[in-house]
């Protein structure tokens, strides 16, 4: 086993432990256990990238967000005639965010909100 399968189980068995400690009925258990898998089978859990870009600087950070996160940014509709520096100033705002197969990320009538 590798060592990012083995942290990422050692933070799934903690949870578990968790869970019962707090005596999580077994419905939301279940829920909690297949997000886990669904982030680890999808390569999210494999870094955790708030650890590995919190001790950079912030211009290589901004440098590594853009690198990241740009092009896909760019092919968004809404921002297509924005300029490069509000471009620029979004793509350091992005936080990564994972949501389970199903889940609803905003539902029609939603307000935003600034987190």
């Amino acid at each position: 086993m590798n060592l990012s399968r083995s942290l990422f189980e050692e933070k799934l068995d903690g949870c578990k432990v968790f869970m019962k400690y707090r005596k999580v009925n077994t419905l939301l258990e279940r829920k909690i256990i297949q997000w886990f898998e669904y982030v680890w089978k999808n390569g999210t859990a494999k870094f955790d990238e708030t650890t590995i870009t919190e001790c950079l600087p912030p211009r290589l950070k901004g440098q590594l967000a853009v690198h990241i996160h740009m092009e896909t940014l760019q092919k968004v509709a809404l921002f297509k005639d924005c300029e490069a520096s509000l471009m620029y100033e979004l793509v350091l705002k992005l936080k990564l965010q994972v949501f389970s197969p199903g889940d609803y990320v905003c539902r029609k009538g939603d307000i935003g909100k600034v987190s």
